[in-house]
């Protein structure tokens, strides 16, 4: 029996890690009407994004506010609110949850793909980034905070680039930061994510703790300091300048703000919504406790910081998830070998594993995320609705004051 498909096959039949990316782009467009109206910012999202396309400007002044009008404003987010904007020009509503979908798909096959890199079964890998896109589904609200998820994955694959010795690509870092600075305030959680991978690399470094098949490539050190120094100099290149860093951090230093806004608030597992973060959190602790393999620092002590990021404020629990997927699949991966070994039910299934693998290896086709996004753009503009109510993407009269704004 042949092992690898033809070579039409390989370029039709999607991956694994586009087949994630699918079954999550295809989830948020039913859960559009959900991701509108769970939150109250996308209004005044698009109200600024239309103002800079109109005006060809960004408002430095409060315009929008009865108490605050005309007081400074510091505009951390206008990127993606220009981005909400011209997709509601062009297709309406519903082209802010398509956008919102590319982002979020885009976001979790990034943690597949790092997942895969960390494990030797695609069990490990496929179960973890499920996992993770059930923990995170609370907050996949369309909002300028979701291009932080995406960013935030696509860093630490950088960070893990400069790990496994690609030192050339520090350039990546200050790339993803002059991006990030203006899409959304959440920019220093990179910065965050920076520092404490590079702890935990000197912690190893410290105490011998790296193998010599994963050995710091002789320049690491300079390339990390180098991309980290770049991406602090290009997030200064935005609308307020250094006052962007002043707003994001006093954000977090406000305890008024944290203490009254819900999602700033530990997470209450009381609520059901919180349940597959808890699951995570179990898993993962399980499993580190259960490896008996050396584990990166770096990996371990920024899933750390981000867990107790996460438990203080449940806004962080996706950047948790998508921070430790791939240490989660790591050690998932050590146990599922562990057991295949002397389980030979297990092992045949690992056999099999390891040929699915062989053939999602082979395929190269991007012919089906092609296709959905075409498709998904075609019923959008011919008015077919995606979500289970048919009510289609539009503001819930219910929830707020539609008519009056009309």
């Amino acid at each position: 029996m042949k092992d690898q498909p033809s070579k039409l096959l390989r370029h039709l039949l999607p991956t694994f890690a586009n087949l994630v990316w699918m079954l999550v782009f295809f989830i948020v467009l039913i859960s559009g009407p959900r991701l509108m109206n769970a939150d109250g910012d996308l209004g005044r999202h698009l109200t600024i994004g239309r103002y800079i396309l109109e005006y060809e400007e960004i408002p430095l002044r409060d315009m929008f506010s009865h108490t605050m009008a005309g007081q400074p404003l510091t505009p951390h987010e206008w990127l993606a609110q220009m981005i909400f904007a011209l997709a509601d020009k062009w297709v309406g509503l519903n082209g802010v949850i398509f956008v919102c979908a590319l982002i979020i798909a885009t976001t979790f096959r990034f943690v597949f793909v790092q997942a895969r890199k960390e494990s030797k079964t695609l069990a490990a890998a496929l179960f973890a980034v499920l996992l993770a896109m059930l923990a995170s589904s609370m907050h996949w609200l369309s909002r300028p905070h979701l291009f932080t998820f995406l960013l935030l994955a696509a860093w630490v694959t950088a960070l893990q680039q400069l790990r496994r010795g690609k030192v050339k690509q520090w350039w990546v870092l200050p790339a993803l930061m002059l991006v990030w600075a203006n899409l959304h305030g959440a920019f220093i959680a990179g910065f965050a994510t920076w520092l404490i991978y590079g702890v935990g690399i000197l912690w190893d470094s410290l105490n011998r703790n790296i193998p010599e098949d994963k050995a710091l490539h002789p320049r690491f050190w300079r390339y990390y300091l180098l991309g980290g120094a770049a991406a602090f100099l290009v997030s200064l290149i935005n609308p307020s300048g250094f006052g962007l860093w002043k707003t994001s951090l006093g954000y977090i230093g406000n305890d008024y703000l944290i203490g009254h806004t819900v999602e700033y608030m530990s997470p209450n597992f009381h609520n059901a919504n919180f349940w597959p973060f808890l699951i995570f959190i179990a898993f993962l602790i399980v499993l580190v406790g259960l490896s008996k393999k050396r584990i990166e620092s770096g990996l371990l002590f920024t899933a750390a910081a981000w867990l107790v990021m996460g438990l203080y404020s449940a806004r962080n629990i996706p950047l948790f998830v998508i921070a430790a997927g791939p240490l989660l699949a790591q050690d998932l991966d050590e146990l599922i070998l562990g057991v295949a070994s002397r389980v030979k039910s297990l092992a045949r299934l690992t056999d099999m594993d390891t040929r699915i693998q062989k053939v999602d290896a082979s395929l190269k086709g991007y012919f089906w995320p092609v296709i959905s996004l075409v498709f998904a753009l075609i019923c959008f503009l011919t008015g077919v609705r995606f979500d289970a109510g048919k009510t289609g993407n539009v503001f819930d009269a219910q929830v707020f004051p539609v008519e009056a704004v009309n």
